[in-house]
């Protein structure tokens, strides 16, 4: 199983590397990991024309749980996935993240555009997490009790099966509280969005609370466009892999013709 070192301050990161091509680094949701994007199959499309590399965010899977929130800085996060890229000796990567992996995503937009190809970014948007009100949800939820918390999850994207039941209740909960309060903090991603030349896709479901930040986004980057998923959740903009992969297919293949 390998794993990148951040060199900031130690913490391991377990990452998987799928496939031929140029490379592109998927980034997971809240409460998943890197075996997400192969439960979902996004893996096993992509592998055939992209090196799709995978990892498990800090307080995920088999990656560090530190418990301290300045080990869940934006910078951190951008940390491990410079880690993961230097590991593999690759210069640059086009960047697919979804909700918690968007935001990663625009993290490393803000702070290593020159180690980016292209970033797409579902289901999220780079302006403070305060003017959403479900990330204020999900801050106040993870403040309660395991029972608490799983009972919102099962209320917001369905009854958990296994494995996703025994991987919620070996998490982490301190760990992954501190990422969310870090989160919710975090100001400045969208400081220099008048400058990026990255080019970007940002999509989102026109049910998801955070499609008009999303949208938003979308307008204020000049080398971004904007792809709404009429009727969409936050959850179906995931899992409905063949309604979204399409559209990513064909925005990646026309950023490399480019190249």
């Amino acid at each position: 199983m390998p794993f990148a070192v951040n060199p900031d301050d130690g913490t391991k990161i377990h990452y998987e590397v799928e496939g031929s091509g140029p490379p592109l680094v998927l980034i997971h949701g809240l409460g998943g990991s890197a075996a997400s994007w192969s439960t979902y199959g996004y893996t096993g499309a992509l592998e055939d024309d992209y090196n799709v590399v995978v990892y498990s965010v800090r307080a995920h899977g088999e990656s560090g749980h530190p418990h301290d929130r300045a080990s869940y800085t934006a910078q951190r996060h951008v940390g491990d996935v410079l880690a993961i890229l230097d590991d593999l000796d690759i210069e640059r990567a086009h960047v697919l993240g979804y909700s918690l992996g968007g935001w990663i995503g625009y993290a490393i937009l803000r702070y290593a555009p020159d180690r980016m190809l292209s970033l797409i970014a579902g289901g999220q948007f780079p302006y403070p997490s305060k003017l959403s009100p479900l990330v204020q949800e999900i801050v106040e939820v993870g403040r309660g009790t395991p029972e608490e918390i799983l009972a919102w999850i099962e209320r917001f994207a369905g009854p958990l099966a296994e494995p996703a039941l025994t991987e919620f209740w070996e998490r982490d909960f301190e760990a992954r509280q501190a990422l969310i309060e870090e989160v919710f903090e975090t100001t400045g991603l969208d400081s220099k969005l008048e400058s990026i030349t990255t080019p970007v896709l940002a999509y989102a479901g026109t049910e998801d609370p955070h499609h008009d930040l999303a949208a938003r986004a979308g307008e204020e980057i000049s080398t971004a466009r904007m792809l709404s998923l009429e009727g969409f959740d936050h959850m179906a903009a995931f899992r409905r892999v063949d309604d979204v992969l399409p559209d990513v297919v064909k925005f990646l293949a026309e950023v490399e013709s480019a190249r």
